[in-house]
């Protein structure tokens, strides 16, 4: 049998890269219609869930979840009592002149007040999947709409900047959100209590959007598709990038096999092509390892977006990973659910780093607890900014960590990790131990 038929075989035979096949190729209709990068196409869908009268048959069970969720440890909570919910008016893109300048709120929703019916609760969502924020245009919005709804008409008014990974609004009144502590918690409880009473096909339809944005944030092991890719050996990766540049209209054994598994073999591709793919392989290479080491931290099961790594001593760390053994959602293997991670994004030719320390699912019986923990550990971090904490992920970040993001070109990213981790561990070290006293308390009770 010729080398390369050989070659072609082995990829047919490969678990790992069948599996991957299988995942990239499952019908999703948001993958679909392309919505993974327009912005504009995720505000109409959520504009569609909250809307109480539209066609979902959900009524106002998603907009009291994410009103719910969103105010969960939010400094001024929104009275959810005196929300006539069913009455509420959701507009998309609504506009907002101020100033002369007519500006866009992706989602604005007026809710009409049960004690006062003539007065309205005030909800504007900013939405960001891709595109950053303006360097004033949260302030801008809110100044806007604060002129629009007077406070003699307006019972109160809520901000939430929604994003992927957390970015921190720049305007200091607007409460941070993210699609996994708010958005998926919402319509994974509806799938939960009330599938019985919804139709299958919105069902479907939410399950879909649900490993959409899984998939999206990259936070579920389960869509955890770097990994995979790990698995496969170097000669038959080397072969899928091959088959990547082959001719399609050249019929024959090495075409075929590149046809059948075409969707995996375009993910190797561009994920060796994805700068990000080096700094992960760094990462987990011994020379980081080591390093981490020398600075008393841990390295964590990381992926392209998402390098991670703790730096709990043993003795809490024993704690910590008892306290997560029955997790309500899988995060860390480890079960070591507080995290330093580096997030990292793609823009253009450059790469924008943020350093965020993460509290991921502590477990399926401390739901009722978990707000208290999140709130002490925010407390001892110097957490200063408004962030809902529901049961999959919060934010503890420190301060001091947020001068350590960077925006910086490709090729000086491994620096940039190098340099980073000893600067925690030198300029962030008291921080962290009062993080971690402040944790040792709370697991003592």
């Amino acid at each position: 049998m010729p080398e390369k038929h050989e070659a072609y075989h082995a990829i047919a035979l490969n678990k790992p890269l069948s599996e991957l096949q299988r995942k990239l190729t499952r019908f999703n209709i948001f993958q679909a219609t392309g919505m993974a990068e327009r912005e504009i196409k995720h505000t109409q869908f959520l504009s569609y869930l909250l809307d109480p009268n539209e066609s979902h048959g959900l009524n106002d069970d998603f907009l009291y979840r994410f009103i719910q969720a969103a105010n969960i440890n939010k400094v001024n909570p929104m009275p959810l009592a005196d929300l006539n919910l069913s009455y509420a008016r959701i507009h998309k893109e609504k506009n907002i002149r101020r100033e002369g300048v007519n500006n866009k709120i992706d989602i604005l929703i007026e809710i009409p007040s049960l004690t006062s019916p003539e007065k309205y609760h005030i909800v504007a969502i900013e939405n960001k999947i891709r595109a950053a924020q303006g360097l004033n245009q949260l302030l801008d919005y809110r100044k806007a709409i604060t002129e629009i709804y007077r406070t003699d008409a307006t019972a109160d008014r809520a901000f939430f900047f929604l994003t992927v990974y957390g970015e921190q609004p720049l305007d200091e009144c607007w409460t941070s959100i993210t699609y996994s502590e708010i958005v998926l918690p919402a319509i994974e409880g509806i799938l939960k209590d009330s599938r019985e009473t919804i139709s299958s096909y919105m069902s479907y339809v939410l399950e879909d959007y649900i490993d959409f944005i899984r998939g999206r944030e990259e936070q579920d092991p389960e869509n955890d598709l770097d990994s995979l890719i790990g698995s496969i050996p170097p000669d038959i990766l080397e072969t899928a990038r091959e088959l990547s540049r082959a001719d399609p209209a050249s019929f024959g054994l090495g075409s075929a096999v590149a046809i059948r598994y075409s969707k995996a073999i375009q993910y190797i591709r561009n994920y060796r092509r994805d700068p990000r793919t080096k700094l992960l392989n760094y990462f987990n290479s011994k020379d980081c390892q080591d390093l981490l080491k020398e600075n008393g931290f841990t390295g964590e099961h990381s992926i392209r977006s998402h390098l991670r790594f703790s730096f709990l001593t043993e003795v809490t760390t024993e704690r910590l990973e008892k306290y997560c053994a029955n997790p309500t959602k899988s995060w860390l293997k480890s079960h070591r659910h507080l995290a330093i991670e580096f997030v990292i994004q793609k823009k253009g030719d450059s790469l924008l780093f943020d350093v965020i320390l993460t509290l991921g699912p502590t477990g399926a019986d401390h739901s009722e607890e978990r707000p208290a923990l999140v709130r002490e550990l925010r407390e001892a971090a110097g957490y200063d900014r408004e962030a809902a904490a529901t049961e999959h992920f919060a934010r503890i970040t420190p301060r001091e960590f947020t001068n350590l993001g960077d925006e910086i070109a490709a090729g000086s990213g491994q620096e940039w990790i190098k340099k980073t981790i000893q600067s925690i561990r030198t300029d962030c070290n008291e921080i962290l131990e009062q993080i971690e006293n402040k944790l040792n308390e709370f697991l003592a009770r």
